[in-house]
C-alpha cells in the first residue's frame, strides 16, 4: 500500500490531535513523523507505540531548569510532543552564544531528534548525536546538509541509560563506517512511501476519533455531507 505525503502527514496531523496535542503543535508533530517516514526511519511506527503511551506525552519541560543547567532533562516526556518547543528555543539560545554542545537526560525517542535538528545545519556543518539506551544499545548520528549516516557508537565513556549528546561542528567531519546511510534528507523527492500496515492501521484508528459520530444531533449541527436532497 502506497501513501503519499499528503496521506501520511494528515493522518498523523489527526492522529496527534486525537492524542490531545494542541493547535500548531499537532502539526509541527505530524511532520516530524512525515520527515522520518519519507526517510525510511519508521516515523508511523514510532508514532503508533505513542499512542499506547499517552500519559507520558503531554510531560512538560520546564525551559527556566535550562537556563541554569548544561543537561536538559527531559523525564522521559517525549520528544515529539516537546521536541518542537524545545528545539526552537535551544536556536534562539545557540544564537546569542557558542554553544557547542547539548545533553539530554532521560530521552527515550532520540530519533525524533533528527528532524528537528536539521534547521542547525544553517549554523554549522556537521552534527554528532550519542545516544546512549544501555551499554548493548549505543547509537551514533552523524548529519550534514546532504546525509546522515547512522552507526553503533563505540563511546564508552558514559554509562548513564536513554542519555543523549549532541555536538555541533564546523567543519565536516569525517565519514565513519556505518549501518544507514541516508543520501538525501528531503522527503519531498519521493512520491509515495509504504508505511508498516500493522502501525499503519494503529494510526489510522486512532485518527479516526477525529471524526463527529453520524447521529441525528451531529446532522442537525451540520456535520456530513448529506445528499444532493438536503
Amino acid at each position: 500500500m502506497k501513501l503519499s505525503y499528503y496521506e501520511i502527514y494528515i493522518t498523523s496531523l489527526r492522529a496527534c490531535s486525537a492524542m490531545g496535542f494542541p493547535y500548531g503543535l499537532d502539526e509541527d508533530a505530524a511532520n516530524i513523523i512525515t520527515w522520518l517516514e519519507f526517510n525510511n526511519l519508521n516515523g508511523i511506527e514510532k508514532l503508533a507505540k505513542i499512542t499506547k503511551d499517552t500519559c507520558n506525552i503531554k510531560r512538560k519541560i520546564n525551559l527556566e531548569n535550562i537556563k541554569i543547567s548544561k543537561t536538559i532533562n527531559l523525564n522521559k516526556s517525549s520528544l515529539l510532543y516537546n521536541g518542537p518547543g524545545l528545539f526552537d528555543y535551544l536556536y534562539e539560545k545557540m544564537k546569542r552564544n557558542k554553544t557547542s554542545s547539548i545533553y539530554l537526560k532521560n530521552c527515550k525517542d532520540p530519533e525524533f531528534i533528527l528532524p528537528l535538528i536539521t534547521k542547525f545545519l544553517k549554523k554549522h556543518n556537521s552534527i554528532k548525536i550519542n545516544f546512549f539506551k544501555k551499554s548493548i544499545n549505543r547509537k551514533t548520528f552523524y548529519i550534514s546538509k546532504k546525509k546522515i549516516l547512522i552507526s553503533e557508537s563505540n563511546n564508552k565513556s558514559y554509562t548513564l541509560n536513554n542519555y543523549c549528546t549532541i555536538q555541533f561542528y564546523k567543519q565536516i567531519k569525517k565519514n565513519p563506517s556505518s549501518e544507514k546511510i541516508i543520501n538525501n534528507i528531503n522527503y519531498e523527492i519521493k512520491d509515495s512511501v509504504t508505511p508498516n500496515l500493522k502501525y499503519w492501521n494503529i494510526v489510522a484508528k486512532k485518527a479516526n476519533e477525529t471524526f463527529v459520530p453520524a447521529t441525528k444531533s451531529s446532522r442537525d449541527k451540520g456535520a456530513g455531507g448529506g445528499d444532493d436532497n438536503d
